[in-house]
């Protein structure tokens, strides 16, 4: 299926998210989805069994990476590795948009942590 056909659905942290590559497709070793969160809105702080990709498309955000805080904007990627404490904000006046990718053709299991993020 053509990913602009694909619904919409919700992240763990409640906020839009539409799975544009999965298992749907027939991807069998990777996921890719998107993002997308208003001013002020933010990802809660969680963990993921294997590792993670964000790729930001628009706007500006804090990612939390255990105890480091990262500055990001368009164009910008970030690793995660697995296990690593992470969540993110929007601190900018526009739209952050972001495209998320797993190495598993689904979003991967999700860990919520209840930690104040930046």
């Amino acid at each position: 299926m053509l990913a602009s056909k694909k619904p919409l659905g919700r992240s763990p942290s409640n906020l839009p998210l539409q799975h544009l590559v999965d298992a749907s497709d027939g991807s069998t070793q990777l996921y890719l989805g998107q993002q997308w969160l208003q001013p002020g809105e933010r990802v809660l702080d969680h963990t993921h069994p294997c590792e993670e990709i964000l790729h930001f498309l628009s706007g500006e955000a804090i990612v939390r990476l255990d105890h480091e805080l990262l500055s990001v904007s368009a164009g910008d990627s970030v690793h995660i590795p697995p296990g690593v404490l992470h969540g993110f904000t929007n601190t900018g006046k526009t739209e952050v948009r972001l495209f998320v990718v797993f190495p598993a053709p689904e979003f991967a299991p999700t860990d919520i942590r209840r930690i104040s993020s930046p």
